[in-house]
């Protein structure tokens, strides 16, 4: 699957994740980072080339690579948030792998989640 190419339903969901880190302050700045390195992992897993990434947020693939987390989950609210979408459509199209331990909250792999927005086809 190298040689991929944001959509953009992919490329608006890590512009939004990029754009929440650099907003956010204290202990969300450090769960909004978090985030941005599962979503790295998934796209990375998914075969989007680690430059390919980089460029689409303006960094250099170091910063990128580094922060690759592999295998990775997303809560529910964080999917609905990034993707801009509604939590029933989330519901309905995504499988949901675990609840998060502490809320319960429905976590989905970031790879099952940036299958998801690659399929996206754009309104019209």
């Amino acid at each position: 699957m190298v040689g991929l190419l944001f959509n953009d339903s992919v490329r608006l969901f890590v512009e939004r994740a990029r754009r929440a880190e650099l907003v956010a302050t204290g202990a969300d700045r450090r769960v909004a980072f978090a985030v941005t390195r599962v979503i790295f992992g998934g796209l990375v897993e998914s075969g989007y080339p680690v430059a390919l990434v980089a460029e689409a947020i303006g960094v250099c693939t170091d910063s990128v690579r580094a922060r690759v987390q592999r295998g990775g989950s997303l809560r529910f609210s964080v999917v609905v948030s990034l993707a801009g979408s509604t939590r029933e459509v989330v519901s309905a199209q995504l499988e949901p792998s675990a609840a998060d331990p502490l809320t319960g909250e429905p976590m989905y792999p970031a790879v099952a989640v940036i299958a998801w927005l690659a399929r996206q086809v754009p309104a019209i």
